[in-house]
């Protein structure tokens, strides 16, 4: 597979106006030989992946929550109004 440096030094610059870790990458990017790119470039398809994954799991525990049901979050924790079961 024969990957372009500009793509990805290009989608790491992207991802990296709200990362400051893209944004370091991105820097680094810009001097790294193509081997190293493309591992760069496995990486961040695996990472998408990851992401992908994870929101599709988020979504399904969401969908999982009866309607009307209050949550709120304090310290990382998700806790169910007192009224409402937790699912």
């Amino acid at each position: 597979m024969t990957i372009e440096a500009s793509d990805v030094v290009k989608l790491l610059r992207d991802l990296g106006r709200s990362d400051p870790t893209c944004h370091a990458m991105a820097i680094w990017a810009d001097h790294a030989s193509t081997p190293v790119l493309e591992v760069c470039h496995e990486a961040l398809t695996r990472l998408a992946a990851e992401k992908a994954r994870l929101a599709k799991v988020v979504e399904e525990m969401l969908a999982a929550v009866p309607a009307g049901t209050s949550i709120r979050r304090a310290d990382n924790q998700a806790s169910y109004g007192a009224d409402d079961p937790a699912p």
